[in-house]
């Protein structure tokens, strides 16, 4: 019986700092082998967070820390691709952004100058017009009653009103910026 329990004392003396020196060995293995991974979720966390250039170490391994590597890399460099495509995109829109808003800008110039310029031809043309009509109407509705005086006067008023009309459309068609 001593010798049982004398064994069983120098198994456990003996197992201790081997399954403790197995545990070290153990952890620097391990470490060993996660390292490449360590690294990749590194690089992952760094590209997740906007910074694409950040480099991907090679593991040097063929298996999943490999396969894994090859995979963040080619989407590094698909997502760098795609926000530079983007970003060129983005470029375009802006410039026809621009080209677009100094149109309309332009056009609404135009579109304001056009409507000053009928609002003026149109005062211009408004007593021209008025007296025109104020004298064919007198002309229309007595022109049994009215005597030869009179027809001359409003003879004459049509004729001044119809020169003063295509005067005013002459300018419109010569010249419409001066007018």
């Amino acid at each position: 019986r001593d010798r049982y329990a004398r064994m069983h004392r120098v198994l456990l003396s003996w197992a201790a700092p081997v399954i403790f020196l197995l545990l070290i060995v153990l952890f620097f293995v391990i470490a060993h082998y996660l390292r490449p991974l360590h690294s990749l979720a590194d690089s992952a966390q760094a590209i997740a967070q906007g910074k694409l250039e950040t480099p991907i170490n090679d593991s040097h391994h063929q298996y999943e820390t490999g396969r894994l590597q090859n995979s963040l890399f080619l989407m590094q460099r698909k997502l760098t691709a795609y926000i530079y495509e983007m970003r060129q995109k983005q470029n375009v829109l802006n410039q026809q952004h621009a080209e677009l808003q100094a149109a309309y800008d332009e056009a609404q110039a135009y579109e304001k100058k056009k409507a000053k310029f009928l609002h003026d031809m149109t005062d211009r043309m408004a007593a021209p017009v008025e007296q025109l009509c104020r004298s064919t109407n007198a002309i229309c509705q007595n022109y049994p009653n009215l005597s030869k005086s009179e027809m001359t006067t409003l003879q004459t008023d049509i004729t001044q009103g119809s020169e003063t009309i295509i005067e005013l459309l002459d300018q419109l068609i010569k010249d419409p910026a001066s007018s």
